[in-house]
């Protein structure tokens, strides 16, 4: 018998998060697993968009929003850093939780939930979020905030680009919280904030490991963070050293002096291939490919085609050519697969960069984008 001190909880989804929340329901003396039909709280997984929801009165919330509640009800001192944004939260999320010693939850792949039960868990809490995650998650409140930068991605989930931008914006909040944010970002969204930091303007530390201005900002973002929690920079830089970031993410997989190759599978949309081309000073050949989520407009190739000495297209585009804009296929190299682009790049380069940063979804030669990493990386092995 279920006693009124009980709250029944519908769960949606079956992957890693839904799992985690039954997990954790099916162990717990305050709460029970129910159906949608009877349940008076119902939470979702992220991959499930809204329109996917069942018709109900019952609020529908988010692990994150969830887990949330219970952490802040059990230990409100906690420090809560949220970090979203289109790219690069992954890097700056794993890059904070390892300069603190802490672990990071979240859209990183570890579900908030698994902070109530972890006996080394500290008073600080990294978060890497998603817009999906943000979406649904109304009350929670970050005491460091940071969006990264905010472009054109998951149309397909939230509907419309304002949707998206709306979803990132649920992170900022106007009370008792320090929002790191790009300047331009700041502007567009018109915040009424008090304790605003343009991560424009942050100083950039010198870590190797952080190829190109994009991630030189992740850099000096996890710099500011850390710092803001007490540590000093020799301490931190030191600390750093050990620090790898995530695979596929401008990772440097070969250099020998006169070419280098940075894998960048990581790269799903193309104002992520555009932030990794921009960090480039030098000759490049790029190599795109899996399947756009839209067409490219003419601006991106523009910009694209002028910084790059040479651009190849792989896999899906060379059977989709219509998604490139008129006047530019021409410019164009095309390969029926990665691994034809890759050794074309690797047989025409004679100093300069190799930048594989495919601008779309893997979902033509591969299973995900690291599958496509690995593949990539076994491609440059073979050449040398």
């Amino acid at each position: 018998m279920v006693t009124n001190s009980v709250t029944r909880i519908g769960i949606l989804g079956d992957g890693i998060t839904a799992r985690a929340i039954r997990s954790f329901v099916s162990q717990s003396g305050d709460h029970i697993e129910t159906s949608i039909d009877t349940a008076e709280l119902i939470v979702t997984s992220p991959g499930i968009p809204p329109n996917q929801w069942p018709e109900t009165g019952i609020q529908i919330i988010s692990d994150i929003e969830f887990a949330y509640r219970l952490l802040k009800k059990e230990s409100p001192q906690r420090c809560i850093i949220g970090i979203t944004g289109t790219n690069g939260k992954t890097t700056v999320a794993s890059g904070v939780a390892h300069a603190l010693s802490v672990n990071a939850y979240g859209n990183i792949g570890v579900p908030l939930i698994h902070a109530l039960t972890d006996a080394s868990e500290h008073n600080i809490i990294v978060l890497e979020l998603s817009s999906f995650q943000l979406f649904s998650s109304p009350t929670l409140h970050c005491d460091i905030a940071v969006v990264l930068n905010v472009a054109v991605d998951h149309l397909e989930w939230h509907g419309s680009f304002d949707a998206y931008k709306s979803a990132k914006k649920r992170l900022i909040k106007s009370e008792n919280q320090r929002l790191y944010i790009p300047k331009d970002i700041e502007n567009d969204m018109a915040l009424n904030h008090g304790d605003i930091i343009p991560i424009d303007s942050l100083p950039v530390p010198k870590w190797e490991q952080f190829i190109g201005r994009h991630n030189q900002l992740n850099a000096a973002v996890i710099q500011a963070i850390a710092t803001s929690c007490g540590m000093n920079n020799s301490e931190l830089d030191q600390r750093m050293l050990s620090y790898n970031l995530p695979s596929f993410r401008c990772e440097r997989v070969f250099s020998n002096g006169n070419i280098t190759i940075i894998n960048d599978s990581k790269a799903t949309n193309p104002s992520a291939t555009m932030a990794a081309v921009r960090g480039l000073t030098e000759e490049v050949i790029l190599i795109l490919c899996g399947q756009p989520k839209s067409d490219y407009s003419h601006e991106w190739m523009a910009k694209i085609l002028t910084a790059c000495h040479k651009v190849y297209a792989a896999g899906y585009l060379h059977d989709h050519q219509h998604v490139f804009p008129d006047g530019v296929v021409d410019q164009i190299t095309f390969f029926p697969t990665l691994k034809d682009a890759t050794a074309a790049a690797i047989n025409n380069m004679i100093q300069g960069t190799i930048l594989f940063s495919p601008s779309a979804a893997s979902f033509d030669e591969f299973d995900d984008y690291m599958a496509r990493g690995r593949a990539f990386n076994e491609y440059v092995q073979d050449a040398f």
